[in-house]
């Protein structure tokens, strides 16, 4: 059985974060040039605070029109993130991603934020570990 450790391994360590005071346009563009659906939010000493992803925006956006884009990401974000460590199976992030509706779990290894997984990268390491 694939855990989170076997799809970092195949990812860039790269972790694209946000500050909870950064606007949501600076927010936006970083998911934009990442080409990213979600964004953690880390504060100064890189503790985790949150996660932004697109449906946030679109949602604010909708309420606000133009103005959603003067807010910050703190007033935006989901507080109270559910996430994953790196030895847990992938059976256990699809299901807690299927049953809480959402798409994107940050890793947490000694209360810092190491990677962030899909849906699409869970659903991709399930399909080719049924096929091999």
């Amino acid at each position: 059985m694939s855990t989170v450790r076997s799809i970092l391994a195949q990812k860039e360590d790269k972790i694209i974060s946000v500050s909870p005071d950064d606007s949501l346009l600076n927010a936006v563009v970083k998911l934009d040039e990442n080409k990213i659906g979600a964004v953690v939010v880390l504060d100064k000493k890189g503790n985790l605070k949150g996660i932004l992803s697109e449906r946030d925006v679109v949602r604010n956006m909708a309420k606000k029109g133009e103005a959603a884009c003067t807010v910050t990401v703190s007033h935006l974000m989901t507080k109270g993130v559910m996430y994953v460590k790196p030895h847990q199976s992938l059976d256990e992030c699809l299901k807690l991603m299927i049953d809480n509706n959402f798409r994107h779990l940050p890793v947490l290894e000694d209360d810092k934020v190491i990677g962030m997984i899909s849906i699409r990268d869970v659903m991709k390491a399930v399909l080719e570990e049924k096929a091999f």
